[in-house]
């Protein structure tokens, strides 16, 4: 199921009605068939620097995959935003250390130690929604999109399926990922990737 196509503020608030709906037993059991598909890819397998970010309640949930990385001796890195900054920066996360709620309530390391994003081979994006070609609708900051755009790496979404859209409006500072990544589909699909 996908919801039709919209302004971005129309289906800002569309699916905020629906992730407040979220149950989150649902969540919990959702989650982990979209992290099996990403763990899957073969982008994943090559990848030796992951970003990923660090879920809230409602998004879908990333913990077991930071800890899947760790144990393959991958390293990992995520979002953190410097209070007073408009501007995320990347940084490593080590299994143990302490993380803070940053300053848009999103948790984040309390120590920042920066990571260039241009070593990233591989960042998994959360979103409000994508369409099948990967466009995303964030919260309409652009702090994810200017972080984007940093990392030339593989690009991953993670949605649940109810948040696909027919079309995200696409602005000129928009970034796209490469794939998106639900509870039931991969987009685009492979014999439109190429793969």
């Amino acid at each position: 199921m996908t919801l039709p196509a919209g302004n971005k503020g129309a289906i800002r608030e569309r699916i905020r009605s629906l992730r407040r709906g979220f149950d989150m037993a649902w969540v919990e059991q959702a989650s982990p068939l979209i992290l099996e598909k990403v763990v899957a890819l073969p982008q994943f397998s090559a990848a030796r620097v992951v970003s990923c970010y660090m879920a809230l309640p409602h998004e879908v949930q990333t913990e077991e995959l930071i800890e899947m990385c760790w144990q393959l001796g991958k390293r990992v890195c995520v979002p953190a935003l410097l209070k007073g900054s408009h501007e995320y920066e990347l940084s490593w996360l080590e299994p143990g250390d302490a993380t803070v709620q940053g300053p848009v309530k999103i948790p984040q390391p309390r120590d920042i130690r920066r990571v260039q994003p241009k070593d990233v081979n591989l960042m998994i994006v959360p979103a409000m929604a994508f369409d099948r070609r990967g466009n995303r609708l964030g919260h309409g900051c652009g702090h994810y999109d200017r972080l984007m755009a940093k990392c030339p790496g593989y690009k991953v979404g993670l949605v649940f399926e109810v948040q696909m859209v027919d079309e995200v409006p696409v602005e000129a500072l928009d970034v796209a990922v490469d794939i998106v990544v639900t509870e039931q589909n991969i987009y685009p699909p492979a014999s439109v990737r190429g793969g």
